[in-house]
């Protein structure tokens, strides 16, 4: 796949399943999930919220990665729920994606 926003590993990432009858050690899986989003993800959201508050309108590259992010974005329900102290950081990075949505598509109806 030809598209910049994505890594290559990022076509089989699945985020892994916690339950509580297994011997992992909960915060280091949980700091690897957190450093892997900022490292491979929140860069390319912050530049897509610059781009689009500077009147840009979205290519077809950029909603891929923003549709990959909303949808593993689901599969978190339970990590949020084991590691309550990550919701704040979860609910800023949904809100950042509704922003950059919205902003998105005003953009794209005003061109």
């Amino acid at each position: 796949m030809n598209n910049p926003y994505l890594e290559e590993e990022d076509e089989e990432f699945m985020p892994p399943e916690f339950h509580r009858n297994e011997d992992l050690d909960e915060t280091g899986v949980s700091q690897v999930l957190v450093e892997r989003f900022i490292k491979y993800r929140m860069r390319y959201l912050l530049k897509m919220e610059s781009e689009v508050n500077n009147g840009v309108c979205l290519g077809d590259g950029e909603i891929e990665l923003l549709s990959r992010i909303v949808e593993r974005a689901q599969h978190f329900d339970h990590f949020v729920y084991e590691f309550p102290e990550y919701k704040e950081l979860v609910a800023k990075v949904v809100n950042l994606i509704s922003e950059i949505t919205d902003k998105a598509v005003e953009n794209a109806q005003s061109s």
